[in-house]
């Protein structure tokens, strides 16, 4: 399992969302006396591992701060997907629940990340506020749904169109304004902006090449990457056919 560390993690500090709909009070007293066992995993690939003991009764990692990259292989292609601060992971629930679909899931951490881990005890201990186990469930569906725009994404025809979706959509997750422009704080290669939008890494290369030079997006200093101007709404039209463009020209 991931490595653990000496002493608690104050879970609704971090993530004062999951106290939302508790009155002030309740969620002052919470936010003071709550908490979770803390765990890390260093960058680099991630075995997760968990005794059969720990199982039940655990609602998963809350990620706190870092981020990791689940990648997902079926039928010799690959996909991915970020998982960041607010996202909630069961890393127990195995690829084989579609057993007519083999499949195989690894992980890697991008950064430095940390888990508050809400184990049963945990979960006890919060049980007599059902707000805050709905807000978690909610967690979950969020990222079920961002799942399902990515998917969506792919579908995109256009290349340039689809990078620059994905780098909105990771926007609205973890991007900060700045005067700058959206900084997108995730330091994807375009190795994994392919794995993402489900497209060639040339592919990807060529099209962040063409949105840098229009001035769509940047390098950000930092790490990451910034956002210039509007998302798009639409992709452009596909061109023409060549037997159409002839015709035209006769």
């Amino acid at each position: 399992m991931e490595r653990p560390s000496l002493g608690l993690i104050r879970v609704f500090e971090h993530d004062p969302e999951l106290l939302a709909g508790l009155e002030p009070e309740i969620a002052q007293h919470l936010r003071r006396r709550t908490g979770a066992r803390r765990a890390w995993v260093e960058p680099g690939p991630w075995a997760p591992s968990f005794a059969p003991e720990e199982i039940p009764g655990h609602l998963g990692l809350l990620v706190i701060d870092g981020l990791l990259i689940r990648t997902v292989t079926l039928a010799s292609r690959e996909c991915s997907e970020v998982v960041g601060p607010g996202d909630l992971i069961r890393p127990w629930d195995g690829d084989d629940v579609v057993a007519s679909v083999a499949s195989a899931s690894a992980w890697r951490a991008l950064q430095p990340v940390t888990f508050a881990v809400l184990d049963r005890g945990f979960a006890v201990r919060v049980a007599r506020w059902p707000t805050i186990t709905a807000q978690l469930i909610g967690r979950a569906t969020r990222r079920c749904r961002t799942l399902v725009q990515q998917a969506s994404i792919a579908y995109v025809r256009h290349a340039d169109t689809r990078v620059l979706l994905a780098l909105w959509q990771l926007a609205d997750r973890w991007g900060k304004v700045t005067p700058a422009g959206v900084r997108v704080p995730v330091p994807l290669t375009h190795q994994l902006l392919g794995e993402i939008t489900c497209l060639q890494r040339p592919t990807v290369s060529s099209a962040v090449s063409r949105l840098t030079e229009s001035g769509a997006i940047s390098r950000a200093p930092e790490g990451g990457w910034l956002l210039h101007g509007d998302p798009p709404t639409q992709e452009p039209p596909a061109p023409a056919p060549a037997s159409d463009v002839m015709s035209l020209v006769a």
